[in-house]
């Protein structure tokens, strides 16, 4: 590894001052490149991706509301009828053993 580095030192050191500002240049938009791929790329794609749960978590939400909404109108509905199966067997009790029922 050092003899690679001393390899590229002694040949950017053997360019012109212009060839090496052109060097100095090229590399630096490769950082910022790199810095754009490895940092700011990841961080926007979690952002949208984080955009998107939460869109899809609101949505079901509501389904779970609209859910619990249909529930409680059956429920409510199924406690009539069993009152009213109730009430039907109370009745028809009190009619075969002549009872007089409220």
């Amino acid at each position: 590894m050092k003899e690679w580095l001393t390899r590229l030192r002694t040949a950017y050191e053997g360019l012109s001052s212009r060839e090496q500002m052109l060097v100095l240049g090229a590399a630096g938009l490769i950082g910022i490149a790199l810095l754009y791929l490895v940092i700011v790329s990841p961080i926007r794609s979690f952002a949208a991706s984080a955009s998107e749960r939460v869109t899809t978590a609101e949505q079901e939400l509501e389904v779970v509301r609209r859910l619990r909404r249909e529930y409680d109108e059956v429920h409510g509905r199924l406690a009539t009828v069993e009152e009213r199966i109730r009430r039907l067997l109370i009745e028809s009790t009190c009619s075969e053993e002549s009872m007089r029922c409220r």
